[in-house]
Parts: C-alpha cells; sequence; structure tokens
C-alpha cells in the first residue's frame, strides 16, 4: 500500500482524531478563563497553533471527502473476487467476459480518448503487454466511448492489448461504476482472478514492471 493509499482509505479518521486533539487542546488552554480565553504569550501561542492544526484537519477532511473521494471507490477494490465483468470488443463487437481469461495475471485499464493522461499512457500498456505477453500478461483496456471513435483512435495507434468498450449507460449496471468519474484507472487481476491492486492515474512503464512482475516469479 503506498503513501497516497494510506492517505485516502485512512486520511479522515487520522484528520478527525487530530481535530478532536485540537478542540481537547483549546479546552485546557482556556480552562479556568474568562470566557475561555487563552491566557500570557504562549497561551494565545498554543491556541493559535491548535486553530491552526483544527482548520488543516477540517479541510483534509473535507479534500478527502469530495475531490479524492473516487480514488478512494477505487482502492477499496482490492482484495475481492474480480466481477465477471461483460464488455464488447472494438474490433467486431463481439461479448466477452474478463472470467474468459481467469489463469492469466489481468491488467484491467479503464480509459478514454479524451483523456490526456490515459493516452499517455497507452504506449507503456503496449510494451508492456509485450514484454510479458509470454509470462501469461493480458491487458484489456476498456473505454465507454462510441465503438467509431475506438476504432478510429486504434487505426491510427495500433495495439496489440484487448480492445473493449461498454455502451455509457451501461455504466449504471456495472460492478465496476464507482470508478465511473476516474480515468485512467487499472485493475491487477490475479491467475485466480482476484483484484489484487486498484491503481487510479496513469502510470510509466517503471512503474506498471515493479506492480506486475512479482507475479511472474
Amino acid at each position: 500500500m503506498n503513501w497516497i493509499q494510506y492517505i485516502i482509505q485512512y486520511g479522515q479518521i487520522a484528520a478527525v482524531l487530530v481535530a478532536l486533539g485540537s478542540l481537547v487542546s483549546l479546552f485546557f488552554i482556556g480552562k479556568g478563563n474568562r470566557f475561555f480565553l487563552p491566557s500570557g504569550f504562549w497561551g494565545w501561542t498554543s491556541a493559535l497553533f491548535s486553530v491552526l492544526i483544527l482548520w488543516g484537519s477540517v479541510f483534509t477532511f473535507l479534500i478527502i471527502q469530495y475531490p479524492l473521494s473516487p480514488l478512494k471507490s477505487a482502492y477499496n477494490h482490492s482484495g475481492k473476487e474480480a466481477p465477471d465483468f461483460t464488455f464488447r470488443l472494438v474490433s467486431d463487437n463481439s461479448y466477452h467476459k474478463i472470467s474468459e481469461y481467469h489463469g492469466k495475471v489481468i491488467l484491467l485499464n479503464f480509459w478514454a480518448t479524451w483523456c490526456g493522461p490515459c493516452r499517455e499512457e497507452m504506449p507503456a500498456l503496449e510494451q508492456i503487454q509485450q514484454d510479458y505477453k509470454e509470462d501469461g500478461l493480458i491487458i484489456i483496456t476498456i473505454s465507454d466511448e462510441q465503438r467509431p471513435v475506438l476504432v478510429n483512435y486504434f487505426k491510427h495507434h495500433p495495439m496489440t492489448v484487448v480492445k473493449g468498450y461498454i455502451k455509457s449507460e451501461s455504466w449504471a449496471n456495472s460492478p465496476f461504476k464507482d470508478i465511473q468519474g476516474i480515468r485512467p484507472v487499472s485493475f491487477i487481476i490475479d491467475r485466480k482472478g482476484k483484484i489484487e491492486d486498484g491503481m487510479p492515474g496513469g502510470h510509466s512503464y517503471n512503474e506498471l514492471q515493479n506492480k506486475l512482475k512479482r507475479y511472474f516469479n
């Protein structure tokens, strides 16, 4: 678990505890004084410091609660059985399921052509697929854009990964509906069909390799 994941997973709890600690400090600083106001230079300095910590804790709580909340959804899939997600191939429009690829290490990547970090990550995904194909890696890219858009993209950017898509309205019934607002986000699914890691954001070749190499030892 990386430090970002620790912050997203446990940051709110830590922020609440720190905020409560700051309130307790303010109580004892003002205890016994008129209107609970601090007394003396060090009293006011300590009170100001406690207020700053309290403000920072509330701000951190709100940041994790709202702007960063979609990332928490991505991490929450880790350790769970991968849902038998159904998608269609861009190439021939045929239906396929994630379970068809059990026995291989799967990197399931949700992306979009309008997403800059997604496009930047694509060459790294293709290269890691080429380098670890013989070891049993299969990369599946999924977009919720219209098929002609994806056909045109891959016409100009050929890739050997599994290129899939779902209709945008299908997100409501998708087992991954809680990460709809995140692009890109990837999941590592082991050979037994268990989600081992959720990886929001784009990743370089080296980052992908560091995440995946332990599955091929």
